[in-house]
């Protein structure tokens, strides 16, 4: 059986490839100080909008990264 240390140890691939920052609907919310809903008809009728990734009907998540640039594209 295998345990986490014996597998091989790669420190400088890990470096490489910084983690993805998602936020949930609710924390999307906070951030532009809006409701929920809001941020749900943003999706639907801004095609400027960064869409969020669907992992199920009712789990969604936006990339900061995302929404860092379109809120420079805004500016």
């Amino acid at each position: 059986m295998k345990t986490n240390h014996d597998l091989p140890c790669n420190d400088e691939a890990e470096t490489k490839s910084p983690a993805i920052e998602l936020l949930d609907l609710e924390q999307v919310a906070q951030r532009y100080k809006v409701t929920i809903r809001s941020v749900q008809n943003w999706v639907k009728i801004n095609p400027a909008f960064p869409q969020p990734l669907r992992f199920s009907r009712r789990i969604v998540r936006w990339r900061l990264a995302d929404l860092e640039a379109f809120e420079a594209g805004k500016q």
